[in-house]
């Protein structure tokens, strides 16, 4: 008896891998059928930004950065000549000696 129990279970599973078979091999015929395609349109999200966009405000946060720079002084020309003459002249007596 334990044989023919055996033996159903054996039909019973060959029967079932069968139609899975089946299955597998009708698959692409089957999705033929069907309209597959996505509809990207729908999936954007459109909501509005809680955070407002940094272009609208982009001249207003460089002026507040040019405002947050040192400001550079402007060496007159004198000093400044005078300067360079003293560079000019330790390097015209480095060259001599």
């Amino acid at each position: 008896m334990e044989k023919e129990a055996k033996i159903t279970l054996a039909s019973k599973r060959t029967k079932k891998a069968q139609s899975v078979l089946n299955e597998i091999n009708n698959l692409l015929l089957t999705s033929l059928d069907v309209d597959n395609s996505v509809d990207w349109d729908c999936l954007k999200d459109r909501s509005i930004f809680e955070v407002p966009n940094p272009k609208n405000n982009l001249e207003k946060a460089i002026a507040e950065l040019k405002e947050s720079f040192p400001k550079l002084k402007i060496i007159p020309q004198e000093p400044y000549k005078k300067i360079m003459n003293l560079i000019l002249l330790f390097w015209i007596t480095s060259l001599i000696h």
